[in-house]
């Protein structure tokens, strides 16, 4: 389950990069990509279960992805980004780095550039996916995981 979870966490993040890179409004890409990142939050949640602020800012993620698909993408689009930088400070606490310094950049560089903090998010989701597929590093597997 580790590697299926794993592979949704890279397919979404990479159609997440591709979605900021696309002419128009891709909506076709939308509903797939936000179920991958959905299966991807999943696997960052079974395989690095942290403390209460990881599991707020899984949480967070969740809700705001529903309010994207709700309609409401301007608040969504940052309540899910603010609850992956919720988690991620956790992370970072117990070792992790790639995903969560990505998705930390995001949200600095939103207010700059909508296509660097899309590229920012996909390119977190990515690390995170290789991240769970290999194996977490040690010092942050040891302290956080349940799942083999």
């Amino acid at each position: 389950m580790r590697q299926a979870l794993a592979g949704a966490a890279i397919i979404g993040g990479l159609m997440r990069i591709a979605g900021s890179f696309v002419p128009g409004d891709p909506q076709i890409l939308y509903p797939a990509t936000d179920i991958a990142l959905l299966l991807g939050a999943a696997g960052l949640w079974l395989t690095r279960r942290g403390g209460i602020a990881g599991a707020i800012g899984i949480g967070v993620f969740v809700a705001g992805i529903l309010a994207i698909r709700f309609g409401f993408y301007a608040i969504g689009a940052p309540v899910a980004l603010i609850g992956l930088v919720v988690w991620s400070i956790e992370a970072l606490f117990k070792g992790a780095r790639a995903a969560p310094v990505l998705w930390i950049a995001a949200l600095i560089a939103g207010p700059f550039s909508v296509v660097a903090a899309g590229v920012l998010f996909g390119l977190g989701f990515v690390a995170a996916g290789v991240s769970m597929f290999y194996g977490w590093p040690q010092s942050a597997q040891t302290a956080t995981s349940t799942v083999t």
